[in-house]
This record gives structure tokens, C-alpha cells and sequence, in this order.
């Protein structure tokens, strides 16, 4: 019968772990008692063995071996791009890490927050390191504050595993409204000469800069632009830059560009 039994355990939970475990070494067993339950604590991640050596009343002894796996590390979620505040349009690319050893499952959910809707929701079964989580399409979405959130699950243990959850999220911009965008002055065909004054409009709700560049001829090419001045300021039916022509003659082009 069980009462009649005593038991030793390897390692022993009254003492601290030794930094090089060895059942062979007996000073590191519990002593024989016939407690039947045996508690570790502080068990770094990775494989360990347990060990259980039981003796009847006669001496006659046994023992048996255990090996299980501490993992208490939560699975990796993070949201590398798009940067929080970042303005999206069109087809806005998820990007992050979602990973873990005993790696379930991960979602997307993006909701619009000015009335909390859920507007993407999708769950996906392959782990991510350092690449695309999802593509959403914001061109049907109303202009305005959304959150991105990341779901990462993963399962561990045997039988009745237990899920481990961790969570990222960033706040992001949509804007798909084309920025506001004017040259005034000067007007087609005018003739100049000196420093004159660009006039125009550049405006956008996220706005970032706007370039105004110049180049020789009436129809130049995409490389044929060059670079007057980059902007950071909004600028409303206003002046844009001032530009001194000396040296130049000849038809020649002007443009403006927002982002």
C-alpha cells in the first residue's frame, strides 16, 4: 500500500537549483519522506528531468525519470511598418513579426475610431519574422484615424495546452483625398526676368511638403526636372518660393508637387 512507501526527489525543491544538475549526486535528492507531491520553482526555460526514487518498507527500490519543457516566453507581435501616425492610401502594406516556438495562429483587426466599426479582420496560420503580415485596402475607407492591432496566439503544454497571447497596435492615417494643389502665378506664356515670385497653393490635411521644379522646353521629360526648393509649410494662395532667373532665356517650364 502507498502509506507504506517514501519517496526521494531529484532535484531537491527545497534547495536551489544547482547550476549543473546531476541525479548521480546525492547530496542534490530530497530526503525520503512519504510526501507524494514535489514543487519546483524558478525553473529557467528549456528541457528538464525529474526524477523520483520510491522505497518500501523492506528497502526495495524503484525509480522513474520525467522530462518536460518550461516555456513561459510569450510569442513575439510586433508592427514594424506602417509608423504610428503614418498617412495610407490605396493598398497599405502591414508589416512586422509575428513568431513564436509553439507558434497557433495570429489576426490583423484594424477598426476605424472615430465610431469603433471593425473594418478589416482576418487570422492567419503561417509565423511571420520581419516580413508581410497583411495588405489592406483603405480606398473604400473613410478619411480618418484608424487602429491596427496585432494578435499573436501560440499554444503550449500537452493535452490541455494553454494559449499565450501577445498583442502590438499602431494608430495610422487614412487619407486617400488628393492634396490641394495651384500655381498662380506665373500665369501661362508670362514673360519674366530676374527674381520673380511663385505663387500657389499647397495644401494637404496631412500634409508633409511640397517641391516646385523647373526645366528648359514645354514638354520635358521625367528627367529633365530640377529641384528649385523643397517646402514644409502649407502654403493658401500664397506665395511658394522666390526664384532669380538671371542667366536663363528661353521657354522653360514650372511645376509644383504636394505630398
Amino acid at each position: 500500500p502507498q502509506k507504506d512507501l517514501i519517496f526521494s526527489v531529484w532535484p531537491d525543491p527545497n534547495r536551489t537549483l544547482p547550476a549543473n544538475p546531476n541525479p548521480d549526486n546525492l547530496e542534490q535528492w530530497s530526503p525520503y519522506s512519504s510526501e507524494t507531491t514535489a514543487t519546483l520553482i524558478n525553473l529557467p526555460d528549456g528541457e528538464h528531468v525529474f526524477w523520483v526514487t520510491v522505497k518500501d518498507k523492506d528497502l526495495n527500490s524503484a525509480s522513474i525519470s520525467r522530462k518536460f519543457i518550461i516555456d513561459v516566453k510569450q510569442p513575439k507581435a510586433y508592427i514594424g511598418r506602417p509608423e504610428r501616425n503614418q498617412a495610407l492610401s490605396g493598398f497599405g502594406k502591414i508589416e512586422g513579426t509575428a513568431t513564436d516556438e509553439d507558434f497557433h495562429e495570429y489576426s490583423i483587426e484594424i477598426k476605424y475610431n472615430k465610431n469603433g466599426a471593425v473594418v478589416y479582420s482576418r487570422t492567419f496560420s503561417k509565423k511571420v519574422e520581419k516580413g508581410e503580415l497583411a495588405i489592406w485596402d483603405t480606398r473604400n475607407q473613410p478619411d480618418g484615424e484608424y487602429t491596427i492591432t496585432l494578435h499573436v496566439t501560440s499554444l503550449k503544454g500537452i493535452g490541455a495546452q494553454r494559449i499565450f497571447e501577445s498583442i502590438d497596435n499602431v494608430t495610422v492615417i487614412v487619407d486617400n483625398t488628393p492634396p490641394q494643389i495651384q500655381l498662380i502665378r506665373p500665369v501661362m506664356n508670362e514673360q519674366v526676368c530676374g527674381e520673380i515670385q511663385i505663387l500657389g497653393t499647397a495644401y494637404d490635411e496631412n500634409f508633409k511638403e511640397y517641391v516646385v521644379e523647373y526645366s528648359k522646353g514645354a514638354t520635358p521629360g521625367e528627367g529633365d526636372w530640377k529641384t528649385i526648393s523643397t517646402k514644409q509649410t502649407v502654403v493658401w494662395e500664397n506665395e511658394l518660393l522666390s526664384w532669380n532667373t538671371a542667366g536663363k532665356s528661353g521657354e522653360y517650364s514650372i511645376r509644383l508637387r504636394v505630398w
